[in-house]
């Protein structure tokens, strides 16, 4: 399904959908736009978020207007039952979670706080990955949004250097919120991609060393590995596509060098705080604490938003490093399960050495890396981090139920799809380049 024409003047549902998108984009600098530093512990600096007025307005505009363009998609295409089975039991969860949670808590934080109740409502935009004229549109912004996320994490890290040096600890902040954005979204983009021209391959290569320099700065290993396994990911995708891959190492060294000279009067101390910090633990006692405290019967029904337990000196304590025990612990188990199965469908079906589609699971294990508690400062919420890796999700679950081959509809300027429906199953036809031969729907299910 092309983006639909909805009105006379040919504005496309595509497009209406994005506007929606890019005001979720707005929203998630507005919300650190007053947040200033502030001293924790240990010499650990924060920066919150603040929600204003015009941050809850725009939050409240983008996820309604979602909504409507998720409902006329839905109302375009056909999807089997079957295919929305995980997406309806989560929605499920969350609207019994949600009435549970009305009353006790304001509706700020049922909404925006870190894994609130309504966090499995965004599954429902998984359709939005089913109409390519949106999906092309996502796909640039994705690019887009990688870069500047990736810049904006550098600048509001490097600020806090310029102020309290490497001896202090940056904790939730801008940088590390917006060093995960940029993350996941250069690993979709680069997963979904074939064609890189030079320069955007430069860009790409100089934001992940910039989310590098934040990983260092943040002294965070988990942040660091993710980042590492980033820039593999490149050097194998990007090569390839380059048909140098020599080139592209030498050019990501470059980049580093230059990157660790650009701070090099600072840095002695900051590897040296890095390596106390890998051999520092500092989940174990956070674990014995929770298992010592939770019975197996809380985790499979699941205490809901005001779930606590004492951690060490800190009393009712909400939180858990943990995003998959942390979701276990306040939603249920089924809720656990059937999350964990939307990102697992899809990885293990296109799990394939052979064909190299395994390279479409790295931005999913990555995922999984973080929820595990190897990323820290990480959580499921109702943001644009979520959103991305949901529509992503329902991409890669398009291209298995259409029985299309993914490499064929990501060139979206030599590529025209063209859909079909074929015993209720979406099913495309692919027009490539000039050549006006169309598979049939029967080609396509290998009939």
């Amino acid at each position: 399904m092309e983006g639909h024409a909805i009105n006379k003047k040919g504005i496309s549902a595509s497009t209406i959908t994005m506007i929606f998108v890019a005001v979720l984009f707005i929203e998630s600098l507005l919300v650190y736009y007053h947040a200033a530093w502030r001293p924790t512990v240990y010499l650990r600096y924060a920066k919150s978020m603040i929600r204003t007025d015009y941050s809850n307005l725009l939050f409240i505009m983008g996820y309604s207007g979602l909504i409507f363009m998720t409902i006329i998609t839905a109302n375009k295409i056909k999807i089997r039952l079957s295919q929305l089975f995980i997406v309806y039991i989560l929605i499920i969860c969350s609207m019994v979670w949600t009435m549970l949670s009305i009353g006790k808590f304001s509706i700020a934080n049922i909404l925006g706080s870190q894994t609130p109740a309504t966090v499995f409502f965004l599954m429902v935009f998984y359709i939005l990955a089913y109409d390519n004229g949106f999906w092309s549109k996502f796909n640039k912004a994705l690019y887009c949004g990688g870069v500047f996320y990736s810049l904006l994490s550098f600048i509001d890290a490097l600020g806090f250097v310029i102020r309290y040096g490497f001896t202090n600890k940056l904790t939730s902040s801008p940088a590390l919120t917006y060093l995960s954005y940029a993350i996941f979204m250069l690993a979709i983009y680069i997963a979904m991609n074939f064609k890189f021209r030079f320069r955007d391959i430069v860009i790409l290569y100089v934001s992940e060393c910039l989310l590098l320099t934040v990983g260092i700065i943040a002294l965070s290993r988990g942040w660091i590995i993710q980042v590492g396994i980033l820039l593999l990911f490149s050097i194998q995708k990007l090569g390839s596509s380059s048909g140098n891959k020599i080139r592209n190492i030498i050019l990501v060294c470059m980049i580093a060098v230059l990157a660790w000279f650009a701070i090099s009067n600072s840095v002695s101390t900051a590897i040296s705080s890095l390596f106390d910090r890998g051999t520092e633990d500092t989940r174990t006692n956070q674990l014995d604490d929770f298992f010592n405290q939770v019975s197996w019967r809380e985790l499979v029904k699941g205490g809901g938003m005001g779930a606590t337990y004492d951690f060490g000196s800190r009393l009712n304590y909400q939180f858990i490093d943990n995003q998959i025990l942390f979701i276990d612990f306040r939603y249920g188990v089924l809720a656990c399960v059937f999350y964990l199965m939307f990102f697992l469908r899809p990885f293990f079906k296109h799990f394939s050495i052979k064909s190299q589609k395994y390279m479409l699971c790295v931005p999913i294990f990555m995922w999984l890396l973080a929820m595990m508690g190897v990323s820290t400062y990480f959580n499921v919420s109702n943001n644009v981090l979520h959103l991305c890796m949901i529509i992503y999700v329902g991409r890669l679950s398009y291209y298995m139920d259409s029985k299309l081959d993914y490499r064929s509809s990501t060139d979206t300027e030599t590529n025209k799809v063209i859909m079909k429906v074929n015993r209720n199953v979406l099913v495309p036809s692919v027009k490539i380049g000039r050549d006006s031969r169309i598979r049939s729907a029967q080609e396509l299910n290998g009939s």
